[in-house]
């Protein structure tokens, strides 16, 4: 029985090894392409604010491109495999095994999260140095307002309370 529990747990520590063994590969892996990606697709300033790609450890090891894309080595831990997460769950929009595909495929998607933020900005009206600022009349009219206004709750106030059996 020694023998056996011995054999058990010789076993079972070689597994562990071997997950580790991929673990470290794929974060590796993982590390090469947040490198690569940095010099190719973040190098211009319309693409600066893409610059995080932070590699989360775990299992399995995650390298995020934005706030809900990723990268994962999966099914194997040579596949590189592109998922963005929605309402409706996971999406794979890339499963592939060679780097530089996976590189073009992030390129491409961080170029378009940039063209729709520089189209957003764009769209917004320019601020005005204006913008903010009331004239002496607006303000003398809002406060008349607010003065009448309250006056004339006073007033309502007044009569209900009058009304009432005391």
């Amino acid at each position: 029985m020694e023998e056996a529990l011995r054999q058990a747990r010789v076993s079972q520590a070689a597994r562990l090894d071997a997950v580790v063994d991929i673990r470290d590969a794929q974060t590796l892996r993982l590390t090469v392409l947040r490198d690569e990606l940095r010099r190719l697709a973040l190098q211009t300033p319309e693409t600066a604010p893409f610059g995080e790609l932070v590699l989360m450890p775990g299992d399995p090891p995650k390298l995020w491109i934005d706030l809900i894309t990723y990268v994962v080595m999966q099914p194997d831990p040579r596949t590189y495999c592109l998922v963005q997460d929605s309402n409706e769950g996971h999406h794979v929009l890339l499963e592939t095994g060679s780097r530089p595909e996976m590189c073009r495929k992030v390129t491409e998607l961080i170029a378009h999260r940039a063209v729709v933020r520089q189209r957003a900005i764009a769209g917004q009206p320019p601020m005005s140095h204006q913008a903010g600022r009331y004239g002496s009349a607006a303000l003398w009219l809002a406060w008349l307002s607010g003065f009448s206004l309250g006056a004339l709750a006073l007033f309502v106030v007044g009569i209900v309370l009058s009304r009432l059996p005391g």
